[in-house]
């Protein structure tokens, strides 16, 4: 039986204005393995980002009894000991470290710290729309959008339009979102080159009738909110 859609823990409310605007505009994507070499090109190399769910340490060496672990809200917030609230996710850890760093020694300018991870929360990809089990998958590794599409069972042959496969991805080094429109009909499947997944893509496979589409996401994208924490905050 085709489960019912997981309400995602990140922000897609963003997504749906891109979701609507693309697929209303053609049945077809560019073909797969033309557009494979632009969207890999946008992989965030770079270090890890905090995600709402990680457990932080801050480590105090001269104050061993202030050492705190704490975790990070879906907002992105985090509330450390002696200087409040802090938006850490979206940062990478040395980011977060100096900023941290900076608001302590402003109170205590000898006071030496250092920020750690005790947990990680899962890195999901979300894969929805004509899918048989869609949802929320945590990955470890890179994933190819065939394999993505296998996680989620395999599109429901009936309905769904592969060849107006939608890929949205935040990309870091533009400080922005962008979205794809990608023919990933069945026949394609078998390209040298596999388009890759990083954590937070959102893969949305359209039924063929449009109208449909449109429904879907008024039904569920507008219960969830956009993706904040993944915008680095600038200080």
């Amino acid at each position: 039986m085709r489960s019912t859609l997981l309400h995602f823990p990140v922000a897609l409310l963003a997504c749906a204005g891109a979701l609507f605007s693309v697929a209303g505009c053609s049945a077809h994507g560019r073909p797969l393995a033309e557009i494979t070499p632009e969207i890999n090109a946008t992989l965030d190399g770079g270090p890890s980002r905090i995600t709402p769910g990680d457990t932080l340490i801050a480590r105090f060496p001269d104050k061993t009894d202030w050492e705190q672990s704490v975790k990070v809200r879906p907002d992105g917030q985090a509330s450390f000991l002696a200087v409040g609230e802090f938006q850490v996710g979206g940062l990478t850890m040395p980011e977060a470290e100096t900023k941290l760093r900076q608001a302590y020694t402003a109170v205590f300018p000898q006071l030496q710290m250092s920020l750690g991870t005790a947990e990680l929360a899962p890195r999901n990809i979300y894969v929805f729309g004509e899918v048989r089990e869609p949802g929320a998958f945590p990955i470890d590794r890179q994933v190819s959008l065939i394999e993505a599409i296998g996680l989620a069972g395999g599109p429901i042959k009936q309905t769904a339009l592969l060849e107006n496969t939608l890929l949205v991805r935040w990309v870091s080094q533009e400080r922005r979102q962008r979205t794809w429109n990608i023919d990933a009909g069945v026949e394609s499947w078998n390209a040298p080159n596999p388009l890759l997944l990083q954590p937070y893509d959102v893969v949305f496979v359209p039924n063929t009738a449009i109208d449909d589409v449109n429904i879907w996401v008024d039904q569920y994208l507008r219960l969830m909110i956009p993706f904040p924490y993944l915008i680095p905050t600038p200080y």
